[in-house]
């Protein structure tokens, strides 16, 4: 399953419009801005259950906890759904993009992990599925239907996202330090998927590495910013 960019998986969050509608109302103050990704964020599941941004990173030493954002429907969905087929469970964050505003191309994991399997979990709640898209060396790639289903994407790959909603799109996110799992149900999930998109390695962007997050392309693109 290394070579994934995407898979829609058999599992539908049937309340969204509940937890969309409770993650409207969230003030603006509460989400933080994430400069590598560019983009409003809102821990929801994370260590300790920290709110910040830096108590919500991948600390592996405190245990996953809800934090005071997550709504009911969100738990309830993760807790039945999803979190009983983890070998192990990973941070979850809420993204937010207003309409025609684009996240940044990068890479979901360090240089030191980028050869390993880096499998993401989401679900949007609002906005369009095939709005994700991945750079390859030949073209761009993305999925080809919108849905609310929750679905896996390869987040060591170079990606981003240009919301092309009317309206705000909201992206609830899974990631490390689960990384995408042997275990069987996970295994059959991807089987039973009939929209996978595969590549091969040697498809990666010659440049691809000026897409990391302490590349020295976005070293110095941070510092003209904030000159």
């Amino acid at each position: 399953m290394d070579d994934i960019l995407y898979a829609k998986l058999p599992i539908v969050f049937e309340n969204y419009e509940q937890s969309l509608a409770h993650y409207k109302k969230v003030d603006d103050d509460t989400w933080f801005w994430d400069t590598y990704r560019e983009v409003r964020m809102l821990p929801l599941y994370t260590p300790g259950g920290a709110t910040t941004k830096a108590g919500s990173q991948n600390n592996r030493k405190a245990d996953l906890d809800w934090t005071e954002y997550a709504d009911k429907d969100t738990i309830d969905f993760f807790e039945q759904k999803v979190f009983p087929w983890l070998d192990k469970k990973g941070r979850i964050i809420l993204l937010k993009t207003p309409p025609n505003d684009s996240l940044a191309v990068h890479i979901d994991c360090s240089k030191q992990s980028f050869h390993t399997r880096q499998h993401k979990l989401r679900v949007v709640l609002q906005g369009e599925v095939n709005s994700l898209t991945f750079v390859t060396k030949d073209k761009d790639v993305q999925p080809n239907a919108n849905h609310r289903n929750l679905f896996v994407m390869n987040g060591g790959w170079p990606h981003y996202m240009t919301n092309t909603f009317d309206d705000w799109k909201y992206t609830i996110c899974l990631g490390a330090p689960w990384e995408g799992g042997d275990t069987d149900e996970y295994v059959s999930l991807i089987e039973q998927s009939k929209d996978v998109i595969e590549i091969k390695k040697d498809n990666l962007p010659v440049d691809y590495e000026q897409y990391f997050e302490d590349s020295e392309a976005r070293k110095r693109k941070f510092e003209n910013e904030t000159a």
